[in-house]
C-alpha cells in the first residue's frame, strides 16, 4: 500500500477580500475568479445590501439610513472578526 500525501490547506490571500452582495453571485465568481492565485484561499463574504448614507444626510433615529449605518457596522465588524481569526493581518494595514 502506498503512502498518503498530506495536504497543507492554502494560505489565506493577505493581499484582497472580495466582499460583495449576496444576491449577486455570479459578480463574486467573476472577482474571484480574476483574483484567484494558486495555493491561496480568497476571503469572500457575501453580505446583505444595505442603503449607502450620501453625503449630508441626516441620520435621524431609526431612519433608513440609520439602521443601514447599524447593519453596516455589524458587518464590519463580523468580516473584521472573521479575517482576524483566519489569521490575516490587521485590516487596516491591507493596501488601499
Amino acid at each position: 500500500m502506498g503512502s498518503a500525501k498530506t495536504h497543507e490547506p492554502p494560505k489565506l490571500n493577505e493581499r484582497y477580500a472580495c466582499i460583495v452582495d449576496r444576491d449577486a453571485t455570479s459578480l463574486a465568481a467573476l472577482i474571484s475568479s480574476y483574483l484567484f492565485i494558486p495555493g491561496t484561499y480568497l476571503p469572500l463574504f457575501l453580505l446583505r445590501r444595505v442603503h449607502v448614507v450620501q453625503s449630508g444626510e441626516e441620520l435621524g433615529f431609526m431612519s433608513e439610513a440609520y439602521v443601514a449605518e447599524l447593519m453596516a457596522g455589524q458587518d464590519s465588524v463580523f468580516i473584521g472578526n472573521a479575517l482576524g481569526r483566519m489569521g490575516a493581518p490587521n485590516i487596516s494595514s491591507w493596501p488601499d
